[in-house]
């Protein structure tokens, strides 16, 4: 997260060499080829090819959506996953990189938490971030979803560029979503 053994540079080269390596695709065949990153809902799905990592995933773990932190590595909190997030050039990404964040409820009680929003967003904006997607969760609210859906039939959350109720998703989604909940510094 943020410049911790520079990781965030690595990633940042492995984006903008992804967008220039497709961009050389083009007029190659009569398909116009267009970077970007997106898991398009299916981090359990692709699963079954993810290999361990360095950092501690296991082969099989579920993936990080779009171009957001593993789930549990985001230690130091969203500003630092949205400086990360933008030291790639996102321009490069023509059909997007979205960034998923979780913020906890209570981290946007009232006014402060108005401010601390709208300054979560500036920041992200002044430093060049082109899609943020953020959800608003608590892991205990979503597991009293999953014991009891009727009374959480209008409970919504971010999946993957679009919102879906979560007592409509099936048992290993909703265990996703809150794990990746769970794992909010």
């Amino acid at each position: 997260n943020d410049g911790e053994g520079g990781a965030d540079e690595v990633m940042a080269q492995l984006l903008n060499d992804f967008a220039r390596i497709t961009e050389e695709f083009n007029g190659k065949t009569p398909v116009i080829f267009t970077a970007g990153v997106s898991t398009f809902g299916r981090q359990i799905e692709w699963r079954g090819v993810r290999g361990a990592a360095p950092f501690g995933t296991r082969a099989g773990e579920i993936l990080a959506s779009n171009a957001s932190p593993t789930p549990g590595t985001d230690l130091s909190g969203a500003t630092a996953a949205i400086r990360s997030y933008c030291k790639a050039d996102l321009s490069l990404q023509g059909t997007g990189a979205a960034l998923d964040l979780r913020l906890y409820p209570g981290a946007l009680d009232g006014a402060n938490g108005i401010t601390a929003i709208v300054s979560l967003l500036d920041g992200f904006c002044a430093l060049g971030g082109f899609f943020l997607q953020i959800d608003i969760t608590d892991a205990a609210v979503l597991r009293e979803a999953q014991e009891n859906p009727e009374a959480y039939k209008s409970l919504s959350v971010r999946v993957s560029g679009w919102n879906a109720r979560f007592v409509t998703l099936d048992r290993e989604w909703q265990q996703m979503i809150i794990e990746r909940t769970e794992h909010m510094p």
